[in-house]
């Protein structure tokens, strides 16, 4: 250790004290403008994950009009190229929707998602002008493929967004609940509602069918039960998401209607009820998942808009703090020079007084 610290002792003897409090403020310094450029990465991180957040989400908000209208297109079509005539003025309003929908989303990057966009826009245009003569099960189909394209880009944009890594534990548990439960529960509700439609409008359904409503059925159970965890463990770490659990608790009851509504009119083979009525009330839990997710995503925003204005307002206060120690440093440094410069001129002068007339020290012998 002793010879690690002599050539430092040997320089700071070398210098003059002015330079040596320098020296040491700024080797004292050095730990504190290490610890504030921390500080500050650790703010501006926050504020852009924040500010990326709040992107997405509202992102997906928009995105989410879409995606409800295809999935409503393809149920009504599905009724009406069945042979319910009366789904087609339903359809009609349906499509229109989606088209404004499409239109809202059309030019925007969507965090550079350009191409998927204009994919889904091209193949709901060739879904919007199928004829009659298009078979239910097909047009089905390609309904369905859509919506898993608009669902894929929904994750895309999440990721992107960096939604799914989202640091804080109550918004991680409530994006969680809208993209990886709510959101694919309306689909689930969806193909649900559709397939029901179809065979509610033929008053038929065949073994396959059954098989097919069942799972849509269990599926629907099993994303509500996960929604419903992901839902009370946000709550846990922030109980103002209280008013959220009223809707979720209709939710879980209309769900639970509609499945005994769906057991009872096609797994019984009762058909008492219109494809068109059918349609209406498998539509009210989407409607609630909707009401769900759009309570979640505004409260997510407040969190976000929260987070990201408080860490901007630290990088604020850490940067004031910064100069102001900056500041003090030049104003000792300075005083410390000039405090130096006055003790050698006193020095000096009182040299000079003990010297006799030309400039010779007094003879006292």
């Amino acid at each position: 250790m002793r010879l690690l610290l002599t050539p430092l002792i040997a320089l700071l003897n070398r210098l003059k004290f002015s330079a040596k409090f320098t020296l040491m403020a700024g080797l004292f310094s050095l730990p504190l403008v290490y610890l504030l450029l921390l500080t500050l990465s650790h703010l501006n991180e926050t504020y852009q994950t924040a500010r990326n957040e709040e992107q997405g989400i509202r992102s997906l908000s928009v995105l989410q009009p879409l995606l409800l209208g295809v999935q409503r297109h393809r149920g009504l079509s599905n009724a009406w190229l069945s042979g319910d005539t009366s789904a087609r003025s339903l359809l009609d309003k349906a499509a229109a929707d989606t088209d404004r929908a499409l239109d809202a989303i059309l030019g925007q990057p969507f965090f550079g998602t350009h191409e998927p966009i204009k994919s889904i826009a091209s193949k709901w245009r060739t879904l919007k002008n199928q004829g009659a003569s298009t078979p239910p099960a097909q047009s089905f189909s390609a309904h369905t493929a859509l919506v898993k394209e608009v669902m894929t880009l929904s994750e895309e944009i999440a990721d992107h967004s960096q939604l799914t890594l989202d640091p804080v534990m109550d918004s991680y548990y409530l994006q969680n609940a809208i993209i990886l439960q709510a959101m694919p529960l309306t689909e689930v509700s969806g193909q649900l509602r559709g397939k029901a439609s179809g065979i509610m409008t033929r008053k038929a359904v065949t073994p396959e069918e059954k098989v097919v409503i069942a799972t849509l059925s269990a599926q629907a159970k099993d994303y509500s039960e996960h929604l419903t965890t992901s839902l009370q463990r946000a709550l846990t770490y922030n109980p103002a998401l209280q008013f959220l659990m009223p809707r979720l608790d209709a939710l879980s009851t209309t769900l639970t209607r509609v499945n005994e509504l769906t057991l009872r009119e096609v797994m019984a083979e009762q058909f008492s009820l219109s494809a068109t009525d059918y349609f209406a009330r498998a539509t009210a839990p989407i409607d609630q998942t909707l009401s769900l997710l759009e309570g979640a995503s505004t409260f997510l925003t407040g969190l976000l808009t929260e987070r990201r204005t408080s860490a901007r307002a630290a990088i604020v206060v850490s940067l004031v703090l910064a100069a102001v120690l900056l500041g003090l440093m030049g104003a000792l440094a300075s005083l410390r020079n000039a405090s130096g410069r006055d003790w050698i001129g006193s020095g000096y002068r009182a040299g000079q007084g003990c010297r006799g007339s030309g400039g010779r020290l007094p003879d006292n012998r």
